[in-house]
């Protein structure tokens, strides 16, 4: 059964127990063919965040335009990456494996902003092209990561899931056959 694309259907679940997959406002997906995000829930207080291959293209330039400057589209690469991230609910500490797809590895992104916390796995992949338009080489880079982002701390799920044991009991300590 295929997975329903966003946004996702109304039921009775709250959203953090569906599988969600999205594009940021202002962030569509390069091609129709995917999605620039998925979230799955791995439990009530973590999910996994799956990001597509983000590459240099400029969503804040209306004109569209591909940098032919390699770091250049390594840096807006990167900056889509975060964007994908905040739309997401995480940041680059809850990154736990990446794959670049080019020649040259970037190490020094993930080294800020991870409190000290060593870069995640990686993966490097070369390629003969990446995506392209009219036969035109245009993308020189390409990156996608996992992440997993707690949605709460140990404390509150206790505390919720202590609240609802709570809700589920009478005063007298009877299971509460409303409930």
């Amino acid at each position: 059964m295929p997975i329903p694309r966003s946004p996702p259907p109304t039921t009775t679940k709250s959203k953090s127990d569906q599988i969600q997959i999205f594009d940021p406002p202002k962030h569509p997906a390069v091609a129709p063919s995917y999605s620039q995000i998925s979230t799955v829930p791995l439990s009530p207080t973590t999910k996994l965040v799956t990001i597509a291959g983000q590459v240099g293209h400029d969503y804040t330039n209306p004109a569209g335009a591909i940098s032919q400057s390699f770091p250049e589209q390594i840096r807006i690469a990167l900056r889509n990456v975060e964007t994908c991230l905040a739309a997401a609910g995480a940041s680059k500490r809850d990154i736990i494996s990446n794959r670049q797809l080019r020649e040259e590895i970037v190490t020094k992104w993930f080294g800020k902003d991870r409190d000290g916390l060593k870069p995640p796995p990686d993966t490097l992949i070369g390629v003969e092209s990446l995506a392209s338009t009219g036969g035109k080489r245009e993308y020189l880079f390409e990156i996608e990561v996992t992440a997993v982002v707690q949605t709460e701390t140990p404390a509150e799920e206790k505390a919720r899931k202590w609240n609802h044991a709570k809700r589920a009991r009478s005063e007298d300590g009877r299971p509460n056959a409303n409930k």
